[in-house]
């Protein structure tokens, strides 16, 4: 076998996937969406048409916050999606709080007919709770703002395609634990929901570099 015949099958045994196919290295490259709309409602009844629009964000038994996104053209190559949020757990004492997502396909405007939007999605238990005020003092900066993250991808797959924003709501769960959000203000530390996407994209390859130097080489052992 020719020395050329020889590194051509190396640089091919190199780069082969377990098919046999030469395929370039892959890596994730990650996207985070802005919601298109987020806001908490609040209702003193258990019907939807009492429902207002406050101006801050809360979530606590007669208050829930809504959060639009608007969904990418492409759905079909996305590896992994994450909801991620924060929030503050006004009530320290146990027992620990949990949190309840419900999930739609909303559009995209948050609106007081949107108070029981949704179906539930998942719960997420023993939130810790932590003084809202450093010191007790309400005019004390806040501290200790909990970001929590939930993976979403099964709600960005064939059913989404016919849609354009995906939304939640969260709720509170089974405790009585009070939570605050960033909504609405404007010196809040406290930063708004996120949709983080990740797709697979080609790495640069060294395989073209690799393929010229056995060109250089074949020339050299012509002449």
């Amino acid at each position: 076998m020719t020395f050329l015949r020889v590194m051509i099958l190396l640089v091919i045994g190199c780069f082969a996937g377990d098919d046999g196919m030469v395929n370039a290295s892959q890596v994730l490259l990650s996207t985070s969406i802005e919601a298109n709309d987020v806001a908490s409602i609040r209702n003193f009844s258990s019907s939807p048409s009492n429902a207002f629009l406050l101006t801050f964000g809360a979530i606590k038994s007669i208050d829930r916050t809504v959060v639009h996104f608007e969904l990418p053209e492409r759905l079909d190559d996305i590896q992994s999606a994450a909801l991620t949020f924060a929030l503050v757990n006004s009530d320290p004492d146990l027992p620990l709080g949990d949190l309840d997502i419900y999930s739609f396909y909303g559009d995209g405007i948050v609106s007081g007919d949107q108070w029981d939007a949704g179906r539930l999605y998942h719960r997420i238990t023993d939130i810790a709770g932590e003084d809202l005020w450093e010191g007790g003092d309400r005019t004390g900066p806040r501290f200790n703002t909990q970001v929590l993250e939930l993976n979403v991808l099964p709600l960005l797959g064939p059913s989404a395609e016919q849609h354009d924003f995906v939304s939640f709501v969260f709720r509170p769960g089974q405790s009585t634990d009070r939570y605050f959000t960033g909504v609405g203000l404007e010196q809040s530390s406290i930063p708004d929901p996120t949709l983080i996407i990740s797709r697979a994209v080609p790495e640069p390859s060294t395989f073209p570099w690799l393929v010229i130097g056995l060109t250089f080489v074949l020339r050299r052992r012509v002449s």
